[in-house]
């Protein structure tokens, strides 16, 4: 993929957030980005510096949303489960 192609990318990444109320995103740079939009973000988070550091708290911060942090697959599908109900 040439380079100018990612500016495109990421508007449309953006796009398509923008007009979501529930996220399933993974740790890092996925579930900061997922956090500034409003609705619910379920985070799967193993081991990792956002883990030890805590950075997780301050996401709510950044568009207001819930965030819930799962350390296990089983667990977060479980309550992406519960959005279906």
């Amino acid at each position: 993929m040439p380079i100018r192609s990612l500016p495109l990318l990421a508007s449309l990444l953006v796009c398509l957030l923008a007009g979501c109320e529930r996220f399933i995103s993974v740790q890092g740079g996925t579930s900061i980005l997922s956090s500034y939009f409003g609705g619910t973000n379920l985070v799967l988070a193993r081991i990792g510096q956002e883990l030890l550091w805590g950075s997780y708290s301050w996401y709510p911060l950044l568009g207001g949303r819930d965030v819930s942090v799962f350390g296990d697959e089983e667990a977060l599908l479980g309550a992406a489960a519960n959005w279906l109900r």
